[in-house]
């Protein structure tokens, strides 16, 4: 029986019994299967590396049957029983996927790479780590990478660790100092999730023009995590499209989602929620249980001079390249032209190097002191910012108050609009009717439309927008007037 569980099915009367059993002689067996928020997963390897899958009824009776060796009575023509083994039965396997209390432990993602806990605990230790819930694949020469890291590095050791990053990074035409922080700040982020305590950001990649090197600049930071090809997704059509695609990359346990060129307007609330959340619930494929799956996923985002909506603009990290260049994908004389093969001949040193500078971090008290934040991501930004601190990497977040000034388009025409409207006004209440003409001269009515879907529209947009404040003036409601709701616009304190 080759060591597996001995279930006597004939001997266990409840069906919630048996596959009770079946789950536990799984766990027992030491064999990669978990559970998702009650979703029965299994970590699946090959040559292109492991991944989650969510096991249907045919995935769990083989797991089971690997695991355990389900036996029933029979009986000779004179009375004596006798055992035989059987398949696991099936009405047994439909009940544990059912079931809502599944004895697996949970997983939360696969890591290419040694890190660290939020303790300071190395981990380099290949499959399941249950402090972190993470199962590491990697190869024996990037486990010792992060063998010998000193508790408490050197100056010496941290500079060379800074200097071997900026290595790869010396050819990316970066804006200036705070974006290139956010590069620091987005492989850390790879690297060393399991200390951060909360969610994390997306990371916005940036340019003007095609060919700048925004998707170099993500490739550089997955291939030094992975250690593979990365696999860019596109943005969808549509809300029901993206959450499926999002919960569906969720699932498989990776540690990026990467959004590569996006050509519109980037707005969503299923992404917005993501990653100040941290889930997202929804049903997988192929079965009938929905899944709140958790995030370990770094999102980034890759656009040329993106319009976003205000929520998604308030979640992001800015790394903006520049170029002078009419035409910046003809530029030569780089300095790594193969920057692939520099980054996997220096991969274990480049992990160790993210490591000392998270060992920095944890030698220095886990000082936070002075730290910019970035509102819905607090641990994040205290984490990631000090341990740029602690290294000298200076620019974290100075970029963004510019950036969320300027990244919606919609919020600049509300900005004027506002402005317009308290000049003409100034504090006193009025009417949808009296700032219709406006919001047309913004672009924030439709003049095609009838009048009265016009007033609708706007008395709808600016109960959304009731107490933001745009270019200094904020959007208050008023009393009623002829029974209608009044409006003001007035300069915020």
């Amino acid at each position: 029986m080759s060591g597996r569980k001995e279930i006597k099915i004939s001997e266990i009367g409840e069906l919630h019994n048996r596959s009770r059993l079946m789950l536990e002689a799984i766990a027992e067996s030491g064999r990669p299967v978990f559970q998702v928020d009650g979703a029965i997963t299994r970590v699946k390897t090959s040559v292109s590396g492991a991944k989650m899958e969510p096991l249907n009824q045919d995935g769990l009776r083989h797991e089971i049957s690997q695991s355990a060796c389900c036996l029933k009575t029979k009986s000779h023509s004179d009375g004596k029983t006798f055992l035989i083994e059987i398949d696991p039965p099936m009405d047994a396997v439909k009940d544990a996927i059912a079931s809502t209390e599944i004895p697996l432990p949970p997983i939360i993602g696969i890591i290419t790479h040694p890190t660290i806990s939020a303790n300071g605990k190395s981990i380099n230790h290949a499959g399941y780590d249950p402090e972190t819930c993470l199962f590491l694949d990697a190869p024996e020469k990037i486990l010792m990478a992060a063998e010998d890291i000193p508790v408490a590095p050197t100056l010496t050791e941290i500079k060379e660790a800074v200097e071997l990053i900026n290595e790869v990074i010396t050819d990316i035409p970066f804006a200036g100092e705070a974006d290139r922080a956010g590069y620091f700040a987005m492989l850390l982020t790879m690297i060393c999730r399991p200390i951060i305590g909360g969610h994390t950001p997306i990371f916005l990649i940036r340019a003007s023009t095609q060919g700048t090197g925004k998707t170099l600049t993500v490739e550089s930071a997955i291939k030094i995590t992975t250690g593979r090809p990365a696999t860019p997704t596109a943005w969808a059509d549509t809300e029901e499209e993206l959450k499926k695609t999002l919960h569906s990359l969720l699932l498989t346990g990776d540690e990026y989602i990467f959004i590569d060129n996006v050509n519109t307007r980037i707005k969503s609330g299923t992404l917005a929620a993501l990653v100040t959340s941290g889930r997202l619930n929804s049903r997988v494929l192929g079965f009938s249980k929905m899944v709140n799956a958790p995030c370990n996923a770094v999102v980034v985002i890759t656009a040329n001079n993106p319009d976003l909506s205000r929520e998604i603009a308030r979640r992001c990290v800015p790394i903006e390249l520049v170029t002078n260049l009419e035409n910046p994908a003809e530029r030569t004389g780089f300095k790594h032209p193969d920057l692939d093969r520099f980054i996997m001949e220096n991969r274990p040193g480049l992990i160790r190097a993210c490591l000392i500078m998270a060992r920095a971090w944890f030698a220095d008290e886990m000082d936070t002191s002075g730290v910019k934040v970035l509102g819905s991501f607090e641990s994040w930004s205290r984490t990631i910012g000090g341990i740029l601190k602690s290294c000298g990497v200076r620019g974290f977040l100075e970029n963004t108050s510019e950036f969320f000034s300027t990244s919606d388009g919609d919020a600049e025409n509300w900005s004027v609009f506002a402005n317009a409207w308290n000049r003409k006004h100034g504090n006193f209440p009025v009417l949808v009717r009296d700032i219709l003409p406006l919001a047309r001269d913004y672009g924030l009515a439709n003049d095609r439309q009838p009048e009265g879907s016009q007033k609708k529209s706007l008395g709808r947009a600016l109960s959304r927008k009731r107490d933001m404040v745009f270019g200094g003036i904020k959007i208050t409601k008023g009393s009623l007037c002829e029974g209608n709701l009044t409006w003001k616009a007035v300069k915020a304190e």
